[in-house]
C-alpha cells in the first residue's frame, strides 16, 4: 500500500495490490476502508472551502480542486465523479445484472420470483445468503432455488439458473456520480444530476434531486424517487416504493411490490405477490394499479382505471367514469336531471368489485345531511317507519298504520265516470254533498206539494162524482124530454116522423111541422 502527496493538485491516492488479478481481490475491505477514511479526513481538513470529488475503486477518475482516488487493481472501465460528488464501488469492471442478457438492466417478476414456487427457483430470490468472504471463483451464495450460486466475477455472459436472470461477462459496468453533490454507490450505479443519489447494484438516478435505492432501481426524472428491486420512477416528481413498483407519469406514486401508478397525479398503494397456482405454473399477480389521471388505488390488487377514480381496499376496482346519471326511484330509470346530486362529476369511488361479486360493507357511517351525502341504515329505517307499503307482494291492498286514522292531503280530483278507478278528493265530495242537500230541500218541498195535490185530487174526485151524477141526471132528463127514443148518455139521437118523413133532431122535426102548417094554410 502506498500514499502519495502532490502539492500541485493536492491529490491523495491510496493503492493496494496493483497487479494481482482477480484472485488478488481477497484483500481485507475493512483495512482498505480504514486507510481510505483516514486519508480523506487528512485531505479534507486543510481545504474545507475547496471543491472535492471522491472516487473509491480499483481504477477511477475524479475531477475538482481536491480529488481523491482510492483503489487497488487496474480496472476495465473505472469510476467517475465530478466536483463535490462521490463514486464508490468495490471493483470498477464489475458485471451488470440484467434480464434476458439485455443492456437495460431491467427486471421482471420472473427474473425475481423465478418459476413462482416457494423457493423462487431460477429467480433472484432463489439465491442464499453469503456469510463469509470468498474469492472471485467461489460461489457460496447458492440457495434452494439457485443451487449453483452466483459468481463474483465471470469471463463470459452467464445465465443464472435456467430463468431470465443473467450476469454480463463483458464487465462494461461503471459507477459514475456526475453532477454537483451527486453520489453513486455500488456496481453499475449511476447518478446523473444535481444532488442525485444512486445506491445499489445497477441503481440509476437521472435528474436533479433524483434518488434510486435498490438493485436495478431506476429514478428517471427531476425529483424522482425509486426504492426497491427494479423499482421505477419514470417521470418528474414520481415515486416508486417496492419490488418492481412502477410510477410512470408525472407526480404519480406507487407503493408496494408490483404496484403501478401510470396516470398523472395517480396513487397506487398495495403490493402484489409472486406465487404458484394449483397447476404449478408461474402466477405473479400485479399490485395496486392506478392507471387513470388523478386516480387512487389503495390495497392489494386494487385498480383505478378512470380519471379521478378511487379504489379503496384489496381487490377493489374503480372503473366507472364521471357523467353517469343516478337511479331515479320515481321513474325506475336513470335520472334526467343534470345537477351534481344526480350526475357524477368525477370518477367513481369503489370499495369492491361488483363484476366479480366482491363486495364489502361500509360501517361507522354517520347520517348524511346534504343532497350529495351518503345515507346510512338508520336513516333508511326511519324512512320505512313513515312509508306506506302494500299489505302483500300482490299489491292488491294497503292498510294505513296508526290508531287515530290517516288523512290524505293534496289529492287531485279523480275522474268521475262509470269506468274510473280514481280516488275522489274532499272537494269533489263537498260538491256532491251540496247537491244532496239542495236535492233534499227540493224533495221536501215536493213532498208538501204532493200532499196538497193529493188533498185537492180527493176533493176533485168528490166533485167529479157529484158532477157525474148530475150529468147522468141531466142526460136522462134530456133524453126523456126529447123523446123519440133519444138517449143522451149513449149518444143516440131521437127519431121523429112528420108527414111520413123522419127527422133525427128537434130542429128538423119542427121544420117539417112548420112546412106542413104552411101547406095547410095555403
Amino acid at each position: 500500500m502506498q500514499m502519495l502527496w502532490e502539492n500541485s493538485k493536492t491529490i491523495w491516492r491510496i493503492a493496494c495490490c496493483s497487479a494481482g488479478g482477480k484472485n488478488s481481490r481477497r484483500i481485507s475491505r475493512l483495512s482498505l476502508l480504514s486507510a481510505a477514511m483516514g486519508a480523506l479526513a487528512v485531505a479534507a481538513a486543510p481545504f474545507s472551502s475547496a471543491f472535492a470529488a471522491i472516487v473509491w475503486t480499483d481504477k477511477g477518475q475524479a475531477s475538482g480542486d481536491i480529488t481523491s482516488n482510492i483503489g487497488g487493481n487496474s480496472g476495465a472501465q473505472g469510476a467517475f465523479a465530478s466536483q463535490n460528488s462521490i463514486a464508490l464501488v468495490g471493483d470498477a469492471d464489475c458485471s451488470r445484472l440484467s434480464m434476458d442478457n439485455s443492456e437495460s438492466g431491467n427486471l421482471d417478476p420472473t427474473s425475481i420470483w423465478g418459476t413462482g414456487d416457494a423457493n423462487s427457483t431460477n429467480g433472484l430470490y432463489g439465491f442464499g445468503n453469503e456469510f463469509d468472504m470468498k474469492t472471485a471463483s467461489q460461489t457460496s451464495n447458492a440457495g434452494a432455488g439457485q443451487p449453483n450460486g452466483m459468481p463474483l466475477y465471470n469471463a463470459d455472459n452467464s445465465q443464472l439458473g435456467t430463468g431470465k436472470l443473467w450476469l454480463s461477462g463483458n464487465r462494461t459496468a461503471r459507477t459514475q456520480a456526475l453532477g454537483a453533490n451527486a453520489n453513486a454507490i455500488g456496481c453499475d450505479s449511476l447518478a446523473y444530476g444535481i444532488g442525485s443519489q444512486a445506491m445499489g447494484w445497477g441503481a440509476w438516478a437521472f435528474g436533479s434531486g433524483s434518488v434510486a435505492f435498490g438493485l436495478n432501481s431506476r429514478a428517471n426524472g427531476n425529483g424522482t424517487l425509486a426504492f426497491g428491486i427494479g423499482a421505477q420512477a419514470a417521470a418528474e416528481s414520481s415515486l416508486a416504493f417496492g419490488t418492481l413498483a412502477t410510477a410512470s407519469n408525472k407526480s404519480s406514486i406507487a407503493l408496494g411490490a408490483l404496484s403501478t401508478a401510470s396516470g398523472t397525479n395517480s396513487i397506487a398503494i398495495g403490493g402484489g405477490t409472486g406465487g404458484q397456482d394449483s397447476a404449478g405454473a408461474l402466477s405473479v399477480t400485479n399490485g395496486a394499479q392506478a392507471t387513470g389521471a388523478n386516480t387512487v388505488a389503495l390495497g392489494y390488487l386494487s385498480k383505478a382505471s378512470v380519471s379521478d377514480g378511487v379504489a379503496i381496499g384489496a381487490q377493489s376496482v374503480a372503473e366507472t367514469a364521471s357523467g353517469i346519471a343516478g337511479y331515479d326511484m320515481v321513474t325506475g330509470a336513470a335520472s334526467t336531471q343534470t345537477g351534481a346530486a344526480w350526475v357524477s362529476t368525477l370518477g367513481a369511488a369503489s370499495v369492491g368489485d361488483a363484476a366479480n361479486n366482491l363486495t364489502r360493507q361500509i360501517t361507522g357511517l354517520a347520517a348524511g345531511t346534504a343532497d350529495t351525502d351518503a345515507v346510512n341504515v338508520a336513516q333508511l329505517k326511519g324512512l320505512a317507519d313513515v312509508a306506506v307499503i302494500y299489505d302483500s307482494t300482490s299489491k292488491d291492498s294497503i292498510t294505513l298504520a296508526g290508531s287515530s286514522g290517516t288523512k290524505l292531503t293534496n289529492l287531485s280530483a279523480g275522474t268521475l265516470s262509470d269506468s274510473s278507478t280514481d280516488a275522489v278528493n274532499g272537494s269533489q265530495l263537498n260538491a256532491t254533498n251540496n247537491n244532496v242537500t239542495t236535492n233534499a230541500g227540493n224533495i221536501a218541498a215536493n213532498t208538501d206539494d204532493i200532499a196538497t195535490n193529493t188533498t185537492d185530487i180527493a176533493g176533485n174526485k168528490t166533485n167529479i162524482t157529484a158532477n157525474t151524477t148530475a150529468i147522468n141526471t141531466v142526460a136522462a132528463n134530456t133524453s126523456t124530454y126529447l123523446g123519440g127514443g133519444a138517449d143522451v148518455a149513449a149518444g143516440t139521437a131521437p127519431s121523429y116522423t112528420v108527414q111520413g118523413a123522419t127527422a133525427n133532431n128537434v130542429g128538423d122535426a119542427l121544420k117539417a111541422v112548420d112546412s106542413s102548417f104552411n101547406s095547410v094554410n095555403n
